[in-house]
C-alpha cells in the first residue's frame, strides 16, 4: 500500500514498472494498492486533514526535505537533498559517508552514491562554496522515492 496522492500518478506508474521488473527477477508477485489515487485524494487535502486533526507536520518536511523517509538520505536523492542533509543533519550525512567509504574499501572499487563524486568530495565543495545557485533553496526535482530499497535485496 502506497500513500501517493492523486496529484502524483506518475510516481505510481513508475512504482508499478519497477515492481514488475523486481517481481519477474525474484518470481515473487506483489499487489500494489494506491488508495489515495483510487479515492482521488490530493496532497493538499491530506495536509488540510492533518492540520485539522492537530497532527504536526513531520520533522523532515519542516526541515525542507521533499520526502519523510530514509532519514533524508535516500540513495536515489539528488545532490540538492544531500546538501540539505549535510547542512541540517550532519551526523546522518557523516554516517552515510562512513558507509560509502567502507563499501569502497571492502569492494576495492571506486564506487560511490553519486555518479561522479564521493560524499566526501561533495561536502568539500559545499564547504569551499563551489556549488552553483542550483543547489540553493527549492524542491529537488531529482529526488523521487519509489520505496523499493528493501525489495532489491
Amino acid at each position: 500500500m502506497f500513500g501517493i496522492g492523486a496529484d502524483e500518478p506518475h510516481r505510481a506508474e513508475r512504482l508499478v514498472g519497477v515492481y514488475q521488473t523486481v517481481s519477474a527477477k525474484k518470481r515473487k508477485w506483489a499487489t500494489l494498492v494506491f488508495p489515495l489515487i483510487s479515492e482521488n485524494t490530493t496532497k493538499k487535502e491530506i495536509d488540510c486533514f492533518l492540520r485539522q486533526a492537530g497532527i504536526e507536520e513531520p520533522l523532515l518536511y519542516r526541515m525542507g526535505f521533499t520526502h519523510n523517509n530514509c532519514s533524508g538520505d535516500c540513495v536515489r536523492a539528488g545532490k540538492k537533498q544531500w546538501k540539505l542533509l549535510y547542512e541540517k543533519l550532519p551526523e546522518v550525512y557523516a554516517e552515510r559517508e562512513r558507509v560509502e567509504k567502507e563499501m569502497r574499501e571492502s569492494t576495492g572499487k571506486d564506487i560511490h552514491f553519486f555518479k561522479d563524486e564521493t560524499l566526501e568530495a561533495f561536502w568539500g565543495r559545499i564547504d569551499r562554496g563551489e556549488l552553483s545557485a542550483h543547489y540553493g533553496a527549492g524542491k529537488d526535482k531529482e529526488t523521487e522515492c519509489i520505496g523499493i530499497c528493501q525489495s532489491m535485496e
